[in-house]
C-alpha cells in the first residue's frame, strides 16, 4: 500500500531529478571543479558571469543501456548565468534544449528541458563548489510536467533527431520562448475576458434583482 502511494505521488507529482541535492555551502561532500583559467582572466566580479558563459560546458546524457540510445539533453554551453545572492559568490547557472513530443503528451507539442547547475565561487580555493544539478521539465505555459508524462518524454526523447549545431539549437529556443510569450499572452487576453463577463453577469444580475424588488414594493 505504501509503495502504490509512492508511486502515485511520483507519478503525479512535478519531476525534477537531482544528480545532487542542495548542501550546506561549508559541506566536505561538495564536488570541486578548478577555475584556474576563470581566475587569470581577472579578479572583477562583474565579468564573472561572461567569463563562465564562456568556459564552462555541461552535458546531461540520457541513456538506454537496452537498446544503446543515447541524447544530450544540454545545451552544452550556458543559457544564462544569474548570481543567487547579491553579495556572495553563488551562482544559478541554466542548461536544456527544446523537442517536439506528441500531442497526447503536452497540448502544445513541445517539451523544454531545464539543467539547473547551482555552485558557489571561491576565488582563493580557485575552484567552483556545486552544490546542486538538477533536471526538470516544463510545457509551453512554464508549468513543471508531472513524473508520468516526464517519463514518457524522457523515453521518447531518446529517438528524437537532435541537432548538434549550436546555433540551431538557440534559434530553437528563440522561436519557443516567442511561442510561450505569445501562448501566455493568449491565456490572460482570456482570462480577462472571462473577468469582465463575469462581472456583468454579476452587474446585471444585481440589476434584475433590484428591479424585480422594487416592483414588489
Amino acid at each position: 500500500m505504501i509503495a502504490d502511494e509512492r508511486q502515485k505521488w511520483f507519478l503525479d507529482y512535478p519531476f525534477k531529478l537531482e544528480l545532487m541535492g542542495l548542501k550546506d555551502d561549508d559541506d566536505d561532500e561538495l564536488l570541486d571543479s578548478p577555475i584556474s583559467s576563470i581566475s587569470e582572466a581577472g579578479k572583477a566580479r562583474e565579468n564573472h558571469c561572461k567569463k563562465l558563459i564562456e568556459d564552462l560546458r555541461l552535458s546531461w546524457i540520457l541513456v538506454d543501456k537496452n537498446t544503446g540510445k543515447a541524447v544530450n539533453l544540454s545545451s552544452w554551453k550556458p543559457l544564462s548565468v544569474q548570481k543567487s545572492w547579491p553579495y556572495h559568490a553563488t551562482y544559478v547557472m541554466q542548461f536544456g534544449c527544446v523537442l517536439p513530443v506528441e500531442e497526447s503528451l503536452l497540448p502544445q507539442k513541445l517539451a523544454r528541458f531545464i539543467i539547473t547547475a547551482r555552485f558557489k565561487m571561491t576565488e582563493r580555493e580557485e575552484c567552483l563548489k556545486w552544490s546542486e544539478i538538477s533536471m526538470r521539465i516544463e510545457n509551453i505555459e512554464g508549468a513543471h510536467v508531472n513524473g508520468r508524462s516526464s517519463l514518457m518524454i524522457l523515453s521518447k526523447a531518446l529517438y528524437s533527431q537532435r541537432s548538434a549545431n549550436q546555433f540551431k539549437l538557440e534559434e530553437g529556443l528563440r522561436r519557443y520562448d516567442k511561442q510561450k510569450t505569445e501562448t501566455m499572452r493568449r491565456r490572460e487576453s482570456r482570462e480577462a475576458l472571462a473577468d469582465r463577463l463575469l462581472t456583468f453577469i454579476e452587474i446585471t444580475v444585481f440589476v434584475i434583482f433590484y428591479v424585480a424588488l422594487r416592483l414588489l414594493v
